[in-house]
């Protein structure tokens, strides 16, 4: 397993929506299915935009092939005053932003995942860091302690 690149993104004065507010039942011809929330659509649209500013969307173009790319993700989410939200609910609306505007590839390849959330009245935001490395075929699943100050 080889570390081969690490990107970091701010959005500032926005928060996830938790998953609650991330999908809403619709009924069609009789049949149940979810709609994305505006709220939601929102919160993938920054993600992309920062994303892209950060440089973040060419991860995957510097190696081609995504069959043996891994990732770690680190999602850290200042509250602001008076909000509220639980840690995590606000994984699936990140996860799911960051495989459309391509910085993942899928989120099944993502082998560690955590979530912080903290307080921070006065500027309240979401810090987003991306670890992108390539697993050898032959290699092992990495145990916790291989990421260990990657």
């Amino acid at each position: 397993m080889i570390f081969v690149r690490r990107v970091r993104f701010v959005i500032e004065n926005e928060i996830p929506p938790s998953v609650n507010h991330y999908k809403v039942p619709i009924v069609i011809r009789g049949h149940i299915s979810f709609k994305i929330t505006p709220e939601a659509k929102l919160f993938k649209t920054l993600v992309a935009y920062a994303a892209r500013k950060a440089g973040a969307d060419k991860l995957q173009l510097w190696y081609g092939d995504t069959k043996h790319l891994r990732y770690k993700l680190r999602l850290v989410v200042y509250l602001g005053y008076k909000q509220r939200g639980d840690f995590d609910n606000f994984w699936k609306v990140v996860a799911d932003g960051l495989k459309e505007c391509g910085v993942i590839h899928s989120d099944d390849a993502v082998d560690a995942g955590h979530v912080y959330k903290r307080r921070d009245r006065e500027r309240p935001r979401t810090e987003i860091t991306v670890w992108i490395y390539r697993e050898s075929p032959s290699s092992e699943k990495c145990g916790e302690d291989q990421w260990q100050n990657p």
